[in-house]
């Protein structure tokens, strides 16, 4: 027969646990204190870290008795903003003018500074030359004839070129050049692009950029009297990928289902009932994927 068998010191022992668990939360607490004014020191670092060791070794209950935790969620994000603005101007100082690689990873962690940050660096003007030299070899970049596979490298340029302060831009020497850069590629993706798999492989131009597999043997499908009868696997590896030139284009898609959904860029659209979808797609790079469940696409119109 069980019994159950009750110490006659019980009590002590929970105190004793209660006074052990106490002086943890002390502990941690006091680690906090600590950390007091924050700095980009080694040492406030160590004290930070010390202090989030110690607060994550406790319990659940024992974390909501940390009063002054939101003095370290503080400290944290204060340290972070005090490493990354650091982060910032080292980059800016080091950054080669001549290095496309190194002036992009210095814009993309300038602008990830906040307005007053970027106010407060201590090289603007050499930000300024970064900027400027970045923007003039983007569109030093683009060919004399574009072709609708630029779409890409015109659309970063003038983004680019739109972020410069009005004094940077009046800077940027070949402007003109980028200026009739899009209004080639404007005229060129205004006429009407399509994108079909009929013989087995990907027929249409360098506007699409398509990955992914092949299917054949598929279902036919007729759209505007042309019977399609291969088609894009659109699974997780299944993408088709273009550029539209201007806002509101005109996108069709020709799938085999209306049960599938389809995504296009962060929008997951559901066919009509003859699995055709028609829709509006804005300026840029345009992405078709698998939504869910696992469809097929014969063909896209763009235009």
């Amino acid at each position: 027969m069980d019994k159950t068998v009750t110490p006659s010191n019980l009590s002590t022992l929970t105190q004793a646990v209660n006074t052990y668990l106490g002086f943890a939360v002390a502990n941690t607490i006091e680690a906090i204190d600590a950390i007091g004014e924050v700095d980009l020191t080694e040492t406030k670092k160590t004290l930070i870290e010390n202090a989030l060791v110690a607060y994550d070794m406790l319990s659940d209950e024992q974390a909501l008795q940390v009063t002054n935790y939101d003095k370290l969620t503080q400290a944290v994000e204060k340290y972070n903003k005090f490493y990354n603005f650091a982060l910032v101007n080292n980059s800016i100082v080091e950054t080669e003018l001549d290095n496309p690689v190194s002036l992009k990873e210095t814009i993309d962690l300038y602008n990830s500074l906040t307005a007053e940050e970027k106010e407060a660096l201590e090289c603007k003007n050499k930000m300024n030359e970064i900027m400027i030299k970045y923007v003039t070899d983007l569109i030093n970049s683009i060919p004399d004839t574009v072709t609708s596979a630029n779409g890409a490298l015109i659309d970063e340029a003038s983004k680019q070129y739109n972020s410069l302060s009005n004094e940077n831009k009046e800077a940027i020497t070949n402007y003109s050049k980028l200026e009739g850069a899009i209004v080639q590629f404007e005229a060129i993706a205004a006429a009407r692009r399509t994108l079909d798999f009929n013989g087995k492989e990907a027929k249409g131009d360098e506007f699409f950029t398509v990955a992914g597999t092949l299917k054949t043997g598929m279902s036919a499908v007729t759209y505007e009297g042309t019977i399609y009868n291969y088609a894009l696997k659109l699974d997780s590896k299944g993408k088709i990928t273009f550029t539209a030139a201007s806002d509101d284009t005109t996108l069709v898609i020709v799938t085999d289902s209306s049960s599938v959904k389809i995504k296009v860029n962060d929008e997951v659209i559901t066919p009509d009932s003859n699995g055709i979808i028609t829709t509006k797609v804005n300026k840029g790079t345009v992405t078709i994927a698998k939504g869910s469940g696992e469809g097929h696409i014969y063909l896209v119109i763009v235009g």
